[in-house]
């Protein structure tokens, strides 16, 4: 691993393998040349690549959701539940899609350590914004949503939710984002939760 650093922060990177340091079972992923970003830092843990490329292409491959934001997705969701590997490999990936080093430090920073301003000046967009704030609240919530935070995505997002539920990225009409359902031992589980684990 190697540091990136800034003027405030120190970001771990998972770094992209070469191909020739790429473990065998890695081999045929760089056979037509560079795998990319995502599968170049998974050559780390090939046994895991197995299972998690069918999973991945299906979350990461083309949609409605552009790759931008897929990895706000990411990087917020990772840092917010504590994934290390994901934080710092996703780190790499996230300024591949075109974030810049602030806006990766700032969905790196746990959400009460960001304030409003921070937030605002790092993502412009408020677009971004209600799909962050959306993000903190279902990674830290049980249950329904409060409506602010469903609400802001739901008109933020209009044009997905717009489209047929097959093609929308979020698979789900608006008002279901509040849906909450029961597994069978009893966990409650919101739709919301069900993006963010699909995304990431």
């Amino acid at each position: 691993m190697f540091r990136l650093g800034l003027a405030r922060v120190i970001f771990m990177l998972v770094p992209a393998l070469p191909a020739e340091d790429a473990p065998l079972l890695m081999r045929p992923y760089y056979a037509r040349g560079d795998p990319g970003p995502i599968l170049a830092t998974m050559a780390h843990v090939p046994e895991l690549t197995e299972v998690a490329m069918p999973f991945l292409g299906a979350a990461l491959g083309a949609s409605s959701v552009d790759f931008r934001t897929k990895e706000i997705v990411i990087v917020r969701t990772s840092a917010l539940l504590g994934c290390r590997y994901c934080i710092d490999s996703h780190t790499t990936v996230a300024l591949d899609a075109g974030l810049s080093f602030d806006q990766v430090h700032t969905l790196r920073e746990l959400a009460a350590s960001v304030g409003e301003e921070d937030l605002a000046s790092a993502f412009p967009s408020p677009k971004e914004r209600a799909l962050i704030t959306w993000i903190d609240a279902v990674a830290f919530g049980r249950g329904a949503l409060a409506a602010p935070a469903n609400e802001a995505v739901k008109a933020n997002f209009a044009e997905l939710f717009a489209k047929p539920t097959t093609e929308n990225g979020f698979n789900k009409n608006p008002a279901d984002l509040n849906a909450v359902y029961e597994t069978t031992n009893g966990v409650k589980v919101s739709n919301g939760d069900v993006l963010i684990a699909a995304i990431t």
